[in-house]
């Protein structure tokens, strides 16, 4: 085909996907507020994991350098797909509010009974006031809300998500210095 009708066809793909993305988010708001958001758990190397989907997600951001240190290991219990779901969604925020071809910082480490797996951007940061409201369904930063899309539905999402894993989300964040996210999970209990 010619150059303009891929162009016209990259478009069309672009917006499905935005449109499936938004679709999949109000379905898994709805069953987050109906006590149905399921898990399929496994115990998985998280180091292994971690490699694994990290690769396919910088698929999802080209124009950023992904600097992974995983120098840890454990055994995690945990569902593939929603961890891959809540990993996309930090990254691809820290894309979002950071300078093309700018690097991300992703490591993870082993703290006692606990994985830490942290996820820097060098962007353009949040207001202290905010970060405490950035897990509610909607919420959105004013500064953010003309220049960059979004439902702020994702971090939400991902919150209940590290919950359902008996985990947890925290941020720490400085206005024009960037943002980290940190993502804890339980070490999978030794079963031999």
């Amino acid at each position: 085909c010619t150059e303009k009708v891929r162009g016209y066809l990259t478009k069309i793909e672009s917006q499905a996907s935005r449109l499936t993305s938004l679709i999949q988010q109000l379905l898994d708001v709805s069953n987050i507020e109906h006590g149905r958001l399921n898990f399929q758990m496994e115990t998985v190397n998280i180091r292994t994991y971690l490699q694994e989907t990290l690769a396919l997600i910088q698929q999802v951001v080209p124009k950023r350098l992904l600097n992974i240190v995983l120098p840890d290991d454990a055994m995690v219990d945990l569902d593939r797909a929603r961890m891959e779901q809540v990993l996309a969604n930090i990254i691809g925020n820290a894309a979002k509010y950071s300078a093309p071809e700018s690097q991300i910082d992703i490591t993870m480490c082993r703290q006692d009974n606990t994985v830490v797996i942290s996820v820097t951007d060098h962007g353009i940061g949040m207001d202290s006031s905010n970060l405490q409201k950035i897990f509610e369904k909607f919420h959105r930063e004013e500064t953010v809300v003309h220049n960059y899309s979004g439902l702020g539905l994702g971090l939400y999402i991902s919150s209940k998500i590290m919950s359902g894993h008996k985990g947890k989300i925290e941020v720490a964040s400085e206005i024009g210095k960037g943002s980290t996210f940190r993502l804890h999970l339980p070490v999978a209990a030794d079963r031999s």
